[in-house]
This record gives structure tokens, C-alpha cells and sequence, in this order.
């Protein structure tokens, strides 16, 4: 491995995972995609938050069953009454995109109503395709423009109704083969621009050591979620969307540089129980999911 020692238990862990997604698959994104039912009784807000839920719960068990334990870095910086776009969510995050895992850490982790953008494809994929889209995220179709233009606009609206969701968005578009960073492209920073929401850089880091692309062995490794400060879009217009997609790669490439060196001794290394992906959102006063301070270092 890059930098970490080797982990006993790849091949156990793998089986583990693989088990709890086909177990629980069925179950949680089932329950997940069964609440389409009360939107018309409570509304769409509330049947995409119990959706959330379920998902969540699956994506803790997935986590979990794999050996990945995670720290959570920065998140005390923020308004969690606020919104925002987080890039690696009202609020838009933006980060970099090294593993399928990378969606299970943020969502699992951020104690936020998170929605993003996902490729066609997913849509695809019976019950987990149906519960992401009943928990409000976007499909856009990568390779028609048009389209693609078109399911930016709908997620745009979307947040522009809501006062309570935030918006995940991986600038690069796909996971990154090697482990580096791949150049950002616009089209999610110009959602900021449209909605007006700050953009809070984020960088997922172990990940990648984690699940590479195109390998379905897992090993386990902890995972580092790192928030930086957010970016204001007031005043922005779409003219400034190259200078913000470079100040936002910029400042995720220095959190990468900054905390993707391997574990450090105020790292969470306890995996979270897996009886406990099954109640709420995870409590930070917990060992295993740890909500360190970027002065802890």
C-alpha cells in the first residue's frame, strides 16, 4: 500500500461487506424507497428525509461491515442550522472523488440534509438507484450535454425551494484512478453560483487505500473527512465560475496535501458497532465516530 501497513483481514472484510450489501440492500433501500408513498400525505420534504434515513443506515452498515472507521475534521466550523455546497451540501460541498466509499463517509458522517448529483447509470442499479433518488439526488446523463444542463437547472430549483438541504458535489466528475486529483470541472460550482449557497471545500482522504477503482477487494483502513472554511458565492455571477473552480480546487488540493499522510495519533481507529448504523445519526462524543478540530493538530 501507498502508506499505510497492511491490515490482516482484507479478504474477511470483503466477504463481510459484500454479505451485508446483499442482505440489507432489499431491506433499507427497499424501506428507503417504499416512503415515496407519504409524499402525498406529509409532502416531499419529509418522505425525502425518511429516505435519508434508511440510506444513511445502509451506508453505516456498509462502513461498518468493511473496517472503515472515520474522522470527521472541521464540521465545528459550521452553521449546522445553515445550508451549503460541499465538494468532494442550504450549503454545497465540494471534494475530491477517490472511491465508491467516498459517498458512504460524507453522508454518514455530515450532520446535514445532503443531496447530490449522480450519473445516469446509478439510476439503473434496482432498489440502491431508486432509494438515492427518492433521497433527492439529481441523475444527470454525462454524456449529453443537454441533458445534463437540464438536471443541474431541476437541482437548482430544488435548493432554491428548500431552506434545509445542502448540496454534495465531486468537481471531477468521476473517481480518479490513481490516487491524485483530477482537474474540477464547473458545471457544480456554477450551482453554487446559481443558488447563492457558500461552498465549503472538503477532502475525503484514505479512501482511496480503502476500495480503488475497478477492485472490488476491501481493506480495511480509517478515513479522514476534512472541511475546510466556507466559500461566499454573494455577489458571484457566472463569469467568476473559473476563479471560483480554481480558489475551490486550490483549497481542496492543500487539505489533501495537508491530511493525506497517513494515520495520526488523534485519528478514530474503533470501527462503529454494527448494531449502532441502525439508530440515529452517529454521536460525536463516541470513539467511533470521531469530530476532531483542525486545531487538534
Amino acid at each position: 500500500n501507498r502508506r499505510y501497513p497492511k491490515y490482516p483481514g482484507s479478504i474477511v472484510r470483503t466477504i463481510l461487506c459484500w454479505l451485508t450489501i446483499t442482505i440489507f440492500t432489499p431491506i433499507l433501500c427497499g424501506l428507503a424507497s417504499l416512503a415515496i408513498i407519504l409524499r402525498p400525505f406529509c409532502g416531499s420534504k419529509c418522505q425525502e428525509k425518511v429516505s435519508l434515513t434508511f440510506m444513511r443506515m445502509w451506508m453505516r452498515a456498509v462502513l461498518s461491515s468493511a473496517g472503515v472507521a472515520y474522522t470527521v475534521y472541521g464540521v465545528e466550523t459550521l452553521d449546522p442550522n445553515a445550508r451549503y455546497v460541499f465538494g468532494h451540501l442550504t450549503l454545497v460541498q465540494v471534494s475530491n472523488h477517490t472511491s465508491h466509499l467516498d459517498a458512504c463517509c460524507v453522508v454518514s458522517s455530515l450532520p446535514f440534509n445532503v443531496v447530490g448529483l449522480a450519473k445516469k447509470s446509478i439510476a439503473n442499479i434496482p432498489l440502491l438507484g431508486w432509494a438515492i433518488w427518492c433521497a433527492g439526488t439529481v441523475f444527470i446523463d454525462r454524456k449529453n450535454h443537454i441533458k445534463a444542463v437540464t438536471g443541474c437547472d431541476k437541482l437548482a430549483r430544488q435548493l432554491n425551494e428548500s431552506k434545509s438541504k445542502s448540496l454534495w458535489v465531486c468537481p471531477e466528475g468521476t473517481r480518479t484512478p490513481d490516487g491524485r486529483m483530477r482537474p474540477f470541472k464547473k458545471g457544480g460550482l456554477v450551482l453554487a453560483i446559481d443558488t447563492k449557497l457558500p461552498v465549503v471545500p472538503m477532502a475525503v482522504c484514505g479512501a482511496y487505500d480503502v476500495m480503488q477503482k475497478h477492485s472490488y477487494l476491501l481493506h480495511p483502513r480509517p478515513v479522514k473527512i476534512v472541511l475546510g472554511d466556507p466559500i461566499s458565492t454573494e455577489g458571484l455571477t457566472y463569469e467568476d465560475r473559473d476563479t471560483l473552480t480554481a480558489l475551490v480546487e486550490e483549497k481542496v488540493a492543500g487539505l489533501i496535501t495537508k491530511h493525506d499522510t497517513g494515520p495520526a495519533p488523534q485519528d478514530n481507529l474503533i470501527v462503529e458497532p454494527f448494531w449502532r448504523c441502525f439508530t440515529g445519526q452517529p454521536d460525536c462524543t463516541k470513539s467511533y465516530s470521531v469530530r476532531r478540530k483542525l486545531t487538534a493538530e
